[in-house]
């Protein structure tokens, strides 16, 4: 079966869409550019359908996978968040702006399980870190304050859908409709993972990668990380937790090549001359990122800590965690689990500077339990020690 026009529409559409929703994200401290993009987003999203049920006659599998028992529509209809969308764009449309309100979560950080946090009702027009600054922590108790953090979440909630902060709530909404797509697609007799995607911020991703991460791009799945404010109980100092890209070209590839050597055949090496019949696939993958690790500290003499996240398609990001203190540390690895939950990766490996390897199997993480399912990873690590005691 060839291409459906009408499908392409629909996805040109989406892709618009999902265009408004990181201006939302990028203005998420700008209550007025927030809500011009917030309704840019619903109105669009809805378009999605009025194109697919205007032109359905272009599909010749309309009926079953959109209007079917089991199919598109019937699922929106179930869907709490889907159903409040149509409402949210009719209220845009008919009766004006959504009502909103601003609430920052705030929670002490002092070790690798949560406490309970506390949320409070904020003035939309103050900035997250200057709240955050004036909030009284000298009832804190000191072996707390020696190595706590204080997190503030920053959420924008619609007095409609009151659980969901609304980002949250308008990503589950491209993600059906991502997934609608694609199974469009699919059924249309085209590969998923010929099909590739990119997002407003660079994000490039094939189909299938698209279907098995929700229908959402790594960074609409968790955008806890964006809306979040870190202070330093023992010093009172703002932490900021940022993510730097380091492109990869052919010219620093060729460098690396000439200092350390065919790279590939030190991932495929093994640590010892037969690996054991019963070690697992994570093991085997682990002892090759051991590898590389040993590789560079025998060449430069040192390494920071390593963190390598790989999915189930093989794709794997090479991350540096430099940590000052505990504190930090409490708050780097938070992040990484938020990383995790919105790349989709299964596996993570961190390689520490002390010449150990730490790998961990992970679940798929829920936006709900990630913080909680960071302690309860680590504590599932397996260790596996150092081969050569001058590593």
């Amino acid at each position: 079966m060839s291409p459906i026009p009408s499908l392409q529409k629909v996805q040109v559409r989406l892709s618009d869409a999902v265009r408004h929703w990181f201006q939302a994200l990028q203005s998420y401290g700008s209550p007025d550019d927030f809500r011009v993009h917030v309704n840019a987003c619903i109105t669009t999203l809805r378009q999605v359908t009025f194109i697919l049920q205007s032109n359905k006659q272009e599909i010749p599998f309309y009926s079953s996978w959109y209007e079917g028992e089991e199919g598109w529509q019937t699922k929106f209809r179930n869907d709490t968040v889907m159903r409040w969308a149509v409402d949210a764009r009719n209220t845009i449309e008919k009766r004006g702006d959504l009502e909103t309100h601003s609430r920052l979560r705030v929670t002490v950080v002092a070790g690798w399980l949560d406490t309970p946090g506390k949320e409070i009702e904020v003035c939309p027009f103050v900035s997250t870190e200057q709240l955050l600054s004036e909030i009284d922590t000298s009832s804190i108790h000191p072996e707390i304050s020696e190595y706590g953090l204080l997190r503030a979440e920053r959420l924008w909630v619609a007095t409609s859908l009151p659980e969901h902060e609304l980002l949250d709530a308008l990503s589950h909404v491209v993600g059906q409709l991502t997934l609608m797509v694609l199974e469009g697609f699919a059924l249309a007799g085209q590969a998923l993972n010929e099909i590739t995607l990119h997002a407003p911020d660079g994000t490039s991703v094939t189909g299938a990668k698209l279907c098995s991460l929700e229908g959402n791009f790594p960074k609409m799945r968790v955008t806890q990380p964006d809306r979040t404010s870190w202070l330093k109980l023992s010093t009172g100092e703002l932490l900021s937790f940022e993510r730097e890209a380091k492109g990869f070209d052919d010219k620093l590839f060729e460098e690396a090549q000439g200092r350390y050597g065919n790279i590939s055949s030190v991932l495929q090496k093994p640590i010892v001359d037969t690996p054991s019949p019963s070690a697992s696939q994570l093991e085997r993958e682990g002892i090759r990122w051991f590898n590389l690790a040993r590789h560079v500290f025998e060449k430069d003499g040192f390494h920071g800590p390593l963190l390598i996240i790989q999915d189930q398609f093989g794709a794997a990001e090479v991350i540096q965690t430099p940590i000052v203190d505990r504190s930090e540390k409490y708050g780097v690895f938070r992040i990484i689990a938020l990383e995790v939950a919105r790349s989709g990766a299964d596996r993570v490996f961190l390689s520490t500077k002390c010449g150990q390897l730490i790998s961990a199997k992970t679940n798929r993480l829920s936006m709900q339990n990630t913080d909680s399912t960071v302690a309860k990873r680590l504590r599932s690590t397996r260790q596996t020690p150092m081969v050569n005691s001058s590593i």
